[in-house]
């Protein structure tokens, strides 16, 4: 078998040698250790955080879809989606700009691409009612300009005004996710909000070592009771027999 796995082609082994790295594709790849147990928990890390951003890529894409065709983006909160794509991008520029690896938070990426894409057509579709009497290319413009203008500012902030907007998205999940992405009053808006439910519980994987043994932890042990029978039931006695209530009811 590793006379097969040392001769791989040179494009798997560059992938593999770039993900894992040289001495881990090495020991898994090439010599099949599996008793390499730092390398085999390196390895899983990476390939849940790549699958992670591969999901992420593509979470959103059936909300934009269903928007694009049904035109229209009723039901749907701009506010909701403003405070998540800023979420988001916060958290992307933190990152990017700490040096962290790609696969750590890469599908902020994405879902920051993505949300924006649907808060543009939000705003093109359903605007609110302060830009309905614009028209629909100034609308779109002035947006434009406001999502450069945050990416200038998260880019140029100084590194710890950015660490304290990334302690400020920490509660995301515990409350932008509890503001209403919007209430559908149409089919293909519930289609879309599914959608993108179904996509959002199955992209949600924990990020910490903390977090995952909390997951994988066992259930507490059940906690038997001793079995007490139950009392013997007294038998009748003469003195309720049938007979002798009908001639205490007379």
């Amino acid at each position: 078998m590793t006379a097969i796995t040392r001769n791989l082609p040179w494009f798997i082994k560059d992938l593999g040698v770039a993900i894992v790295g040289e001495k881990c594709y090495t020991s898994i790849v090439e010599n099949l250790d599996v008793a390499d147990v730092e390398c085999l928990k390196y390895s899983l890390s990476k390939g849940l955080g790549l699958g992670i951003v591969v999901g992420g890529s593509i979470m959103k894409v059936p909300q934009l879809l269903l928007i694009v065709s049904a035109r229209s983006a009723r039901g749907l909160s701009l506010t909701s989606y403003v405070l998540e794509t800023l979420s988001y991008a916060i958290t992307l520029a933190y990152s990017y700009r700490n040096g962290f690896p790609f696969s750590t938070y890469g599908e902020n990426l994405f879902l920051t691409l993505q949300n924006v894409i649907i808060t543009l057509l939000i705003v093109h579709y359903n605007p609110p009612a302060s830009l309905a009497a614009r028209p629909s290319a100034q609308r779109t413009v002035l947006s434009i300009q406001v999502v450069i203008a945050f990416a200038v500012a998260l880019a140029l902030l100084p590194p710890s005004t950015l660490a304290l907007c990334q302690i400020a998205t920490l509660p995301r999940t515990s409350l932008f996710s509890k503001l209403p992405p919007g209430i559908p009053p149409r089919t293909h808006s519930r289609k879309a909000l599914a959608s993108l439910s179904a996509f959002a519980r199955s992209n949600s994987f924990p990020r910490t070592p903390a977090a995952a043994s909390l997951v994988s932890s066992p259930p507490p042990p059940e906690v038997r009771r001793p079995y007490r029978s139950a009392p013997a039931s007294p038998s009748p006695s003469p003195s309720t027999s049938s007979s002798d209530c009908r001639y205490v009811l007379m």
